[in-house]
């Protein structure tokens, strides 16, 4: 017994390495190391969820083999995020190159992006007309393809609804009359025509920047990790197609 305490005195055991919270932060991976670093900084609290979703959208916004109809999955947390959110009535310098009090300038893509589309089937018509060949929603949709705004056979096919589109969009931009949410939803509804657009993610980032009153719901930590697997997953297949 006496020689079981020296032996414990000498050589102590050694306590279980327990995964501590901030250890289990700090071992967060994913395959894309940028987004990797972004919510490593939110989860040790180096950021502020408001911080990480506008690098999230930047992220998207500057690279066009992130401009991909996934993205969508970030729409949840955005609109959690501004579900009570109001406009700044002035800007401060956590709103960047994001004037609170000028949206429209930051918004007008959101209809502007269907008047081009409009824009370009109408040259589009007039091309094929000089051409003497015939005006098919195929053959706008070829010739269309070469130039900075394609429109597909199926859009060419609606054209009357791009307008409708179009009209109403940009009424309700330039009233004014909408909040930080409202404008997410605007984009989200119109996601199958705007996720191409790097103006279309500057949209978004323009209600995180020039918005106040956000919520940080208490899921953001697990939903920025599931975030940053799935699309780190995504993007890197991206990369390599």
């Amino acid at each position: 017994m006496f020689i079981n305490k020296i032996i414990s005195m000498l050589f102590p055991k050694q306590k279980p390495n327990k995964r501590t919270v901030s250890n289990i932060k700090n071992n967060f991976t994913c395959k894309d190391v940028t987004l990797e670093r972004y919510i490593k900084a939110f989860l040790n609290k180096k950021t502020d969820a408001k911080e990480c979703l506008q690098t999230f959208i930047e992220y998207m916004a500057y690279d066009s083999d992130k401009h991909i109809k996934e993205n969508k999955i970030i729409f949840e947390m955005l609109e959690d995020f501004l579900q009570d959110a109001t406009w700044k009535t002035e800007w401060t310098i956590d709103c960047g190159d994001y004037n609170p009090t000028r949206p429209e300038t930051w918004l007008k893509c959101i209809y502007s992006i269907y008047g081009d589309k409009l824009h370009y089937i109408k040259h589009a018509e007039q091309f094929l007309t000089d051409l003497n060949k015939e005006i098919t929603a195929d053959n706008v949709e070829e010739t269309t393809s070469h130039w900075g705004m394609p429109v597909t056979a199926e859009e060419y096919l609606h054209k009357e609804e791009l307008s409708e589109k179009e009209k109403s969009l940009r009424e309700k931009i330039e009233s004014g009359k909408f909040a930080p949410k409202e404008v997410i939803l605007m984009v989200k509804d119109n996601w199958e025509v705007l996720y191409h657009y790097s103006t279309t993610y500057e949209a978004i980032e323009y209600c995180i920047a020039a918005s106040e009153n956000n919520i940080t719901p208490e899921y953001f930590s697990s939903a920025f990790r599931d975030f940053g697997h799935k699309m780190g997953e995504i993007y890197c297949k991206a990369k390599e197609m």
